[in-house]
């Protein structure tokens, strides 16, 4: 198999970081999204293919509620920045100034408040089965239904030289402004191709204003480390198991719609599975079928209201 791929049996505790980093973006869209999403998250026994179902179909939707959103975030930073500051912050939010959303992301770079590296409201245009862990084990995460494909650091790396076909060092030096945030004229002198690949990857984070780096992978960069593979739950597999998944993974990628279904025939007709049986397809299969009939309908369930404290007023009058 690829050394820079390993795949494991589903766990809640990947799903709980997929849904950490989902949750303000999910408010974005509406409270009772955010209660339903809550509650899938949090299910037990845990409903992963309504969950993913429920980002899909939530990545599609508008943002009516954005200003909650904004708001929950600058709760969590607002600790670590002075009272102008705050004030600043809470006035954009207030006036819907779209520059808000820099203004946040740079307390959090600047701040290092690492819980909110992944927050989707900085990646509203990236997979929403996709989580970049930067822990013991970093690396990029593929929730594909009952299974999870981690992808290394330098294996994310070597997917884009290959889809974009440039060099490493080229690469290494787009990285390397997009650690130092890119204005929207500077960015779209990228090739649409490397756009893609940077936003399929999880490695783009944007604001509206300026295109930066995943502080998570930036954090990466900046150890110096290597991924090695020291894992006990790692489950083997057959090179052809991995190349189906990273084959969903592709479906997936071109067609959210799709997601958190198996592909059907015709995809892999015109997808050269020709080195695939129909036994190692169906194997696959099988396991999205069970997991199908443990949850039932996988549609959205009946969602409830929630309350979102407001604390402006306080704020403004500090």
């Amino acid at each position: 198999m690829n050394s820079g791929i390993s795949i494991k049996m589903h766990h809640r505790g990947a799903y709980e970081n997929l849904w950490h980093d989902h949750k303000y973006s999910i408010l974005a869209v509406s409270h009772k999204k955010f209660a339903s999403g809550a509650k899938k998250a949090g299910s037990n026994p845990q409903r992963i293919l309504g969950f993913l179902d429920f980002l899909a179909n939530c990545s599609e939707t508008s943002y009516s509620e954005v200003y909650e959103a904004l708001l929950s975030v600058y709760n969590e930073v607002k600790s670590y920045i002075n009272h102008n500051q705050r004030r600043s912050v809470i006035e954009k939010i207030v006036a819907n100034d779209s520059t808000v959303c820099e203004d946040l992301f740079s307390i959090i770079s600047d701040k290092k408040i690492e819980g909110l590296y992944g927050c989707r409201l900085f990646f509203r245009k990236s997979p929403v089965f996709k989580y970049w862990d930067f822990g013991s084990f970093p690396g990029l995460w593929l929730m594909l239904g009952p299974f999870l494909v981690h992808v290394t650091p330098e294996n994310v790396l070597q997917r884009i030289t290959d889809e974009c076909r440039i060099k490493a060092d080229e690469l290494a030096q787009i990285l390397d402004e997009l650690k130092n945030g890119l204005s929207k004229s500077k960015f779209a002198e990228y090739p649409t191709e490397l756009q893609t690949s940077l936003r399929k990857n999880l490695l783009l984070s944007e604001t509206g204003e300026r295109y930066h780096l995943n502080l998570r992978f930036s954090n990466y960069l900046s150890s110096e480390a290597t991924t090695e593979r020291n894992d006990s739950s790692e489950t083997t597999f057959s090179r052809n198991t991995e190349n189906i998944l990273l084959l969903i993974e592709k479906c997936w990628d071109s067609n959210p719609s799709d997601i958190p279904l198996f592909p059907e025939d015709n995809f892999w007709k015109d997808n050269d599975s020709e080195e695939f049986s129909a036994e190692q397809l169906n194997e696959i299969r099988t396991y999205f079928q069970e997991q199908t009939l443990s949850e039932g309908n996988i549609q959205s369930s009946a969602e409830s209201e929630i309350t979102i404290s407001d604390e402006i007023e306080e704020e403004m009058m500090e």
